[in-house]
């Protein structure tokens, strides 16, 4: 799985995980203050070698989920 904002088609999909909603949403509702240009949703390096020359110099990586689903990554912090 690999979709991108810029593709029209992908953005479904982007709006079904949690954090890149509201990204998603912003960027349609206010661009004028957006600073989001363009956002990948990929589960892999492989993937992410694909994009990697399409990436700035600088960029942002963040962790997500589908809304409703348990993330696969965990914070490092355990609870009692």
């Amino acid at each position: 799985m690999l979709y991108e904002m810029q593709n029209p088609k992908d953005i479904p999909y982007i709006k079904q995980y949690g954090k890149a909603y509201g990204t998603v949403l912003l960027h349609e509702w206010l661009p004028e203050i957006s600073k989001t240009k363009n956002l990948f949703v990929l589960d892999s390096f492989e993937e992410f070698k694909k994009i990697e020359a399409k990436l700035p110099e600088v960029f942002t990586c963040r962790a997500d989920a589908k809304t409703g689903e348990n993330p696969t990554l965990r914070s490092r912090r355990q609870l009692c």
